[in-house]
């Protein structure tokens, strides 16, 4: 073999070792960029008042993280907070561009109810003034999301918006009383309300 055509051979096989090597240090930087979510539960039972927050640590390229529930009739989730809707088993996924991670969601039914919790139970106001009533419903030591109304057995004492502002309308006793409704269970809270002559 004639020099001229070694040297040839040897620049051919040195171009094809440097696109080899320039390949595979593309290569590693794909791989390293590749984006991994990651759930701080992969599993989780709750029951049918409970809520559970889940939080995403995503690895590689930072995007905004979608969470999506598989059936929204037993839970649903909002920025990574999980609420059981019903009894059954569904699936969270928290989605980044094409990666994601799942949490297995059983929701059961243990029989226990929540409570409502006011902030008085009983008031004395005088005519011509109010006070404002905080309510919360409770369920296992937990404040829980619900729906509040309120009513007055006697609007000629008391009556009350559905803010929970309570105000004296003449003399006499009555009672407040506070609904929640929590996942179509419906609880009472009652205020004794006194309005003085």
């Amino acid at each position: 073999m004639k020099r001229a055509s070694i040297k040839k051979v040897i620049a051919l096989f040195a171009v094809i070792a440097c696109v080899a090597a320039f390949s595979t240090s593309l290569y590693g930087c794909a791989k390293g960029n590749e984006t991994k979510v990651i759930l701080s539960e992969s599993e989780i039972v709750l029951d049918f008042f409970e809520e559970r927050v889940l939080t995403a640590t995503v690895e590689g390229v930072e995007g905004e993280v979608v969470w999506e529930s598989s059936d929204l009739t037993v839970a649903v989730v909002e920025n990574g907070k999980v609420s059981a809707k019903g009894v059954g088993k569904a699936v969270i996924k928290a989605i980044v561009g094409k990666a994601q991670a799942e949490c297995a969601v059983e929701v059961r039914d243990s029989g226990e109810i929540p409570s409502v919790r006011l902030s008085e139970n009983t008031l004395e106001i005088e005519t011509g003034r109010a006070v404002t009533v905080k309510a919360e419903a409770v369920y296992k030591k937990n404040v829980i999301a619900a729906e509040f109304s309120y009513h007055s057995n006697d609007e000629t004492v008391a009556a009350v918006t559905q803010d929970g502002r309570i105000s004296a309308v003449g003399a006499g006793k009555t009672q407040i009383i506070v609904s929640a409704t929590i996942n179509g269970v419906t609880v009472y809270g009652e205020i004794s309300v006194t309005v003085p002559r």
